[in-house]
């Protein structure tokens, strides 16, 4: 059985950072980010995860699947 990645993280409070390459400029759908065109290249999101599931939570939830449709999660 295949193991996804972000299960890999611990459940411990802590800090991170995600190496994020976009291959072509688009329109994220964030509210605070409306109007926004995010050009290609690689960016670096760093945040925190002191909530319940610490670290591991986080990075489940930054790379778990959005609807097509929505743009929300699926999980």
């Amino acid at each position: 059985m295949a193991t996804n990645f972000s299960e890999s993280f611990p459940s411990i409070p802590g800090a991170y950072a995600l190496i994020i390459d976009i291959p072509k400029a688009f329109r994220p759908s964030i509210p605070t980010l409306a109007g926004a065109v995010l050009q290609p290249g690689r960016y670096l999101y760093a945040g925190s995860a002191n909530g319940p599931g610490g670290v591991g939570a986080r990075i489940r939830r930054h790379t778990r699947e959005k609807s097509p449709s929505t743009g929300t999660s699926t999980a």
